[in-house]
């Protein structure tokens, strides 16, 4: 089965590219292993919604947001943020950040949020996007209070004007309550077997097949019930392929090879003198002669 191509533009005018009336239903989610482009894409997603007027609250967890669309960013050195200063859209660099820190402030920022909007019905004037950078880290599972509250934001923030981007490199780690309310779907390429094996189970061989010939900057773009179409993103070219990443992959092959190679000279043992059975048979005969003269003669 192939894909239809299309080109993503800088404005994002194609209907397939980027919905924005879903974007006020449902979220986004966009996977691909490091390298595929996913920050461009969402980069140019982002652009597309502050030229229509939304409101966008970026958590960047590794720091490559700095060069964004967004003008208003806040690198962060400790915990400590106030929370007021979300009034436009902003960029929160947590790159310095350890991750407990980052969770206790999603954790008061999500509750900030909520609060906010459910008691000041003037504030959901403007649609909120909030994009999490590396959102594994945050919404793996539903146990820690972040976890939940960002969940609360999926589920039930479409009534408040709030919605929520994620940004991971594998959907294995996206849970199954995230990806049935991220209804939009971009899945970039990747090589692993047990990532390629879930999207096989979820989407179906031909989208299995198609990640792995993915260039870079090329996504499946998915949202029901139209048929998913292969778009790609403006900033790169058509011939950009991944090549550190296969250079790693034959590197680390040919250490495999050597590392069991090496192994077996070590602890493989040489192989002993065999002797033959007509020896053996000759052998056996002369020691039972052996025994009988001894005990009769």
């Amino acid at each position: 089965m192939e894909f239809e191509m299309i080109s993503i533009n800088h404005d994002f005018t194609n209907p397939y590219c980027i919905d924005l009336e879903e974007c006020k239903k449902s979220n986004t989610l966009i996977v691909g292993q490091t390298g595929s482009g996913k920050t461009k894409l969402s980069m140019g997603i982002v652009d597309l919604l502050l030229k229509n007027g939304w409101e966008v609250h970026v958590f960047d967890s590794v720091g490559v947001w700095r060069k964004s669309p967004l003008t208003q960013i806040m690198i962060l050195k400790s915990g400590k943020v106030n929370l007021c200063d979300f009034t436009n859209s902003t960029v929160v660099d947590m790159s310095r950040l350890r991750i407990d820190d980052q969770k206790e402030l999603l954790e008061k920022y999500t509750e900030w949020i909520w609060n906010l909007r459910v008691d000041d019905p003037h504030s959901i004037h403007r649609p909120l996007m909030i994009v999490l950078e590396e959102s594994q880290n945050y919404i793996k599972n539903l146990r820690s209070i972040e976890a939940q509250n960002i969940f609360r934001l999926m589920m039930s923030g479409r009534n408040l004007g709030i919605r929520v981007l994620m940004i991971s490199p594998r959907i294995n780690n996206v849970s199954a309550e995230c990806r049935f309310l991220a209804n939009q779907k971009y899945i970039g390429l990747s090589y692993e077997t047990n990532v390629l094996a879930k999207i096989k189970s979820l989407y179906g061989k031909d989208v299995m097949n198609t990640c792995k010939s993915l260039r870079v900057g090329e996504f499946i773009y998915s949202n029901p019930p139209l048929p998913p179409v292969k778009v790609r993103v403006p900033e790169f070219k058509t011939d950009n392929k991944p090549i550190i990443y296969k250079r790693e992959v034959k590197a680390l092959d040919e250490l495999h090879k050597r590392i069991y190679s090496t192994h077996d000279m070590v602890y493989k043992p040489k192989p002993r003198f065999k002797i033959p059975t007509s020896v053996k048979i000759i052998l056996g005969i002369y020691a039972l002669y052996t025994l009988y003269s001894l005990f009769f003669y």
